[in-house]
């Protein structure tokens, strides 16, 4: 009602830094240029109404009635899709010179939220799978001509008595030396905070436990053991 004492109803961000962990019922603030104290009468919680990837601002909501307003939004919660042109109808009825705007199924709403995301996602995951097949086909040739050059080396092994294993053993331990090195330049301690040096794209993980298997998955020794085992694929 317009004739009594201005009221407003704060959301948890606005109540918690107004009156921190303090009961907020029933005290008063000052809203914008207004000289006329609000009487708080609640709290709700809080709504990403900028972006879902920004916090809530502190926010007030007032009374329509109190605070007239050129312009308002209704949501309805609802679950059958007729129920919009009967929400249009109601409201018609109120005022039947208002403007009214198509309304939108939240769904829709937060699809169009995230659509930028989801396309920047998509096409950061396509780049990041073409740069490892791109580097799994370099490993692999590297290390296959690698192998190949030293087939005179494996020969005079086994004609001076070495094994085919032995032989075998010899080209993929040096094989996986070099790829150990390069783990262990990649992966090593982070000379700042003492942690290892990978980063996760989506949690902002810095320090990984020594015997995360997450990061030191075996697939460029994979590699590498297999294009020293088969040279000529």
């Amino acid at each position: 009602r317009a004739d009594v004492d201005p009221v407003t109803i704060l959301n948890q961000t606005a109540a918690n830094l107004l009156f921190g962990s303090e009961s907020v019922v029933g005290k008063r603030v000052l809203w914008g240029g207004d000289t006329r104290y609000h009487t708080i009468i609640g709290v709700v919680a809080d709504v990403h109404q900028f972006g879902l990837d920004q916090a809530p601002p502190p926010a007030m909501y007032l009374s329509t009635a109190q605070h007239p307003s050129s312009s308002a939004i209704l949501m309805v919660r609802t679950t059958d899709e007729t129920y919009a042109p009967l929400a249009e109808a109601t409201v018609r009825g109120w005022n039947p010179d208002l403007a009214l705007q198509g309304g939108r199924w939240m769904d829709t709403v937060v699809d169009d939220a995230l659509g930028v995301r989801r396309y920047t996602t998509g096409a950061s995951m396509v780049f990041a799978l073409t740069a490892l097949l791109v580097a799994i086909v370099g490993i692999y040739g590297v290390f296959s001509q690698w192998t190949l050059e030293r087939t005179h080396e494996l020969g005079i092994r086994m004609a001076l008595g070495s094994s085919g294993p032995d032989a075998l053993a010899v080209v993929t331990r040096s094989g996986l030396s070099i790829v150990g090195t390069g783990l262990a330049v990649g992966l090593g301690p982070d000379p700042d905070d003492g942690g290892t040096a990978v980063r996760c794209p989506h949690t902002g993980r810095r320090n990984l436990p020594g015997r995360d298997p997450a990061p030191r998955s075996g697939s460029p020794g994979g590699v590498c053991r297999r294009s020293s085992w088969r040279p000529h694929g």
